[in-house]
This record gives structure tokens, sequence and C-alpha cells, in this order.
């Protein structure tokens, strides 16, 4: 069933008011029809896009659940700022019957409507829900190394733990391109998170657009700003954006400047483009006699009537996350390397020569969680080079960049290297000495059982190398 947008015609007004009662009452008048519009739809409501043209036959489902409370939220944010301005002016009339019989009206009102999620519910709901699904990409989609951060801050927002927060950046190493990957990554988890709202949001907004008009007369009858809702259609366009100028800024640090420069002109313009949406969402019309420089944005950003640069501008962005996650899984799972086989890293080698499951330790200055066991594993390093051509080199081998994983799949890599239980410390916790042959056994806490011994080393051709872990007692 299409969505019907007639609304019960509006009684003639009598003459005007000062106290803006009439307006009032139309307006609430026009909140009851479009409420009582969605109440009788059916469970599933059917939206047709307005963008593009060429989706315009399509029908997208939109639940008249969500639809329902999208409306009665932004009635519900207005009839509050009316109160507001009502009481007010109450208040100061002294004994105005006007003021005080719109306030009853108000306040009746809002007994009438349903019940909806406050803001104080909806922002902490989108913030789990947008690290969640960042968590989700980083750790199973594309594999990225920012899935520790965004693990932690995942579990911190849902204990509520602002301290867990801080930690979790504190625990993580302060690489820019770490941070700006995962910025990439919750750009795009905002962009999944708000497009399974974006038919009913459109439906919403289609239902209240017919009662533009009032809501104007009204909210100036009575002396104070309208209401807006957030553009979630525009918000989810404009993190696509922002994941290519964040891109764009890797590319330029990465050394490919035309590349980078090219991406900064189009989320440029297509800034200006959404700028002009909002502008009319907001006014209505948009400028009669723009600027000349608005002229000559507009004629590099649009060949005719359609606006390109706000539709490159967010294709690249998804061909960015799918060529991304094709890289992501092209390198799953990689080859596993075998127990004393040597592996040629770039101007050094190393061998893992043994791994044991429920290895012996008394060390106790750090307890192991429930599901946890003491991993022992023997680790060569050697190099014959007298020195590194790149410094990072001696430092790719360092305990944050290894992970062991578990039964289940997940990766563990909060590790940490009981020294006491092994022997020795070299190229775990120290950088790796050009020219050197050094021989490590190294304790770590790793899940119950452990299926997996793995090595990111960042710029390898490889990207990971894997071990596969004896069964305990083999």
């Amino acid at each position: 069933m299409a969505i019907d947008e007639s609304l019960p015609a509006r009684a003639p007004e009598s003459a005007q008011v000062s106290s803006g009662t009439d307006e009032l009452r139309a307006l609430l008048a026009g909140y009851t029809g479009v409420l009582v519009t969605i109440n009788d739809a059916p469970a599933m409501l059917w939206h047709k896009p307005e963008r593009p043209r060429l989706m315009r036959w399509v029908r997208v489902p939109a639940p008249r659940a969500l639809v329902r409370l999208l409306v009665v939220s932004h009635v519900s944010r207005c009839v509050t700022a009316l109160k507001r301005s009502v009481a007010s002016r109450a208040a100061l009339a002294e004994d105005a019957p006007g003021p005080r019989r719109n306030l009853k009206m108000l306040e009746r009102f809002e007994q009438s409507l349903p019940r909806g999620l406050g803001l104080s519910v909806v922002w902490p709901l989108a913030l789990l829900g947008t690290l969640l699904v960042a968590y989700v990409l980083a750790n199973f989609v594309m594999r990225f190394a920012q899935s520790q951060l965004l693990g932690n801050l995942t579990t911190a927002v849902a204990d509520l733990d602002r301290q867990a927060a801080i930690d979790a950046f504190a625990n993580t190493p302060l690489q820019p391109g770490s941070y700006m990957g995962a910025a990439v990554i919750i750009a795009w988890s905002v962009t999944l998170v708000i497009v399974p709202l974006l038919p009913a949001f459109s439906a919403k907004r289609r239902l209240l657009t017919q009662l533009a008009g009032r809501e104007e007369h009204g909210f100036a009858a009575l002396g104070t700003r309208r209401v807006y809702d957030l553009e979630l259609d525009l918000v989810a366009q404009l993190t696509l954006v922002a994941a290519v100028a964040l891109l764009g800024i890797g590319l330029l640090a990465a050394g490919y400047w035309r590349l980078g420069a090219v991406q900064f002109a189009l989320v440029a313009l297509a800034c200006v483009e959404l700028r002009a949406r909002y502008g009319t969402r907001r006014d209505g019309t948009t400028r009669r006699h723009p600027s000349r420089l608005r002229q000559l944005v507009a004629s590099v950003v649009s060949i005719g009537r359609p606006r390109l640069s706000l539709v490159l501008a967010c294709l690249l962005s998804i061909g960015w996350f799918i060529l991304l996650t094709h890289l992501g899984r092209a390198g799953e799972p990689p080859e596993l390397e075998k127990l004393g086989e040597t592996a040629d890293v770039r101007e050094f080698a190393l061998a893992v020569t043994a791994i044991q499951q429920n290895a012996a330790c008394a060390d106790a200055y750090r307890p192991l969680k429930p599901g946890q066991q003491f991993l022992r594993f023997d680790l060569e390093v050697s190099s014959t080079v007298d020195r590194f051509a790149d410094p990072g080199t001696a430092n790719v081998v360092r305990l944050r960049h290894w992970a062991v994983e578990g039964s289940d799949g997940a990766l563990e890599k909060d590790l940490y290297m009981y020294t006491k239980c092994g022997d020795g410390t070299e190229a775990i916790a120290q950088p790796i000495l050009p020219g050197t042959h050094t021989k490590t056994v190294v304790v770590i806490n790793a899940p119950k059982p452990a299926r997996f011994l793995e090595l990111d080393i960042p710029g390898h051709q490889v990207s990971r190398l894997r071990w596969l872990i004896p069964a305990a007692g083999g």
C-alpha cells in the first residue's frame, strides 16, 4: 500500500489573534491527521525513492512502527519547544487567558501522544550500534589492525565506562595511520547504520512536508524557532564523503599527490552540493541571486540539471569500500608456516621452532582470565645486514604485532609476555639488532584451546605469517 499523504481539510480560521491559538490548533490538528494516517496504514508501508530518477519505479519497504516512532519523536520535540515558549508567555502575561489556554491545549495533546524513545536512549544506542558495526568491519570483513581499538571502544560504550574508553586510546600505539583507518571505518559504519532507516525517514519526511506551512505559522505566532530533525539521508551522504576525504589524506601521505588532490577537489565540490541541499531543506528555496563564486562552482559541479559531484563522491566511497573489502579477503587465510622453517622478511629472517599449549608458568603478576592458558613458542631471528634501510624494521616483531586465534576463530591481540617463565626478550620486547642471531623463549596468554599463532608484519608482502598450534599434549 502506498503512503496516503492526504489530510483532513483545514478548518477556516477566524480572525488573527495575538495569542496564536488558531495557528496552534491548526498545527495540532495537522499532527493528529498524520498520526491517524499512519495508524490506519498497513504494517508495512511502501515508499518510492525520490532520487535518483532511475530508481523512482522501485518501492522500498518502510515498517509502520518505525515511521510512527520517527513522527512521534518529531511531534514530541515540537510540542516541548512550543510548551516552553507558551509557559514563558504565561508567566509574563499575568492573567492573560490566551497563553494559559494554549499551555493547557499543549499539555493535553502531549498526553495523547504514544510513548517514544528519548534522545537519552537514541544517541547511546546509535553510538553503540556504530562501534559494533565498525568492529565487525575491521575484524571480520576487512581485517584491519584497528579491530582491537574498535572492540575496546565498543565494550566501553556498552558498559558506559568512560575510563575504559580513555584506556582504549592510551593502549593503542600512537600511529596516525591507525587512527585514520579507524576513522574511515567508523564513517562507513555510520552510513551502514543509517541506510536501513532511510525508507522510514523518507516516508516520515513526506508525511510532515505538508505541515511545513502550519509549522511555520504556528511557531511564528508563538514566537519560537521551528524544530528541525536530523536529515539522515544527508548525514549518510556526508559520512561517505568524509571517508573519501580521509582516504585522500592517506594518499597524500603515501606520496600519491595527484590522486589525493583529485579526491580533495571532488570532496570540496560534494560539500558545496550538500550545503545547498541542506539549505533547501531548511529554507525551502535556494538563493534567487547567487554570487559569482556560487555560479562558477555550480557550473563546475553540474552538467545540465543533475548534480554530479556528490554522486561521484558517494560512488567513489563505495568503490573504496568494495576494494578494501576485497583486499582484506584476498589475503585470508594466509599460508601456514611450518615449525622450524625460516621465513625471509625484509632484511632479516625468523622461524618459530616450537609451540606448546598449557605451558608451565608461575608468574602471578598478571593472572589469566577465564578461558585462557599459557602458550609458549620458541622464536629465532637472524639478520646479516649491518644496517636496516628502514629504521622501523627493527620493531616489526614486537609483541603488539602478534595474535593468537582461538577455536572460535576470534583473534586475541591483547597479549602479555611473562618474562619470568620464558628466556630472553630479544625481538619481542626489544628492537632487532642488525647482524645478530637471537633465540627467545616466549610465554604469553592465549585462548584455550588455541589454533593458530599469527604475526602481522606491517608492509610485508605476505602481510601475516601463521603457524598451526599443535594440540595440547601433542
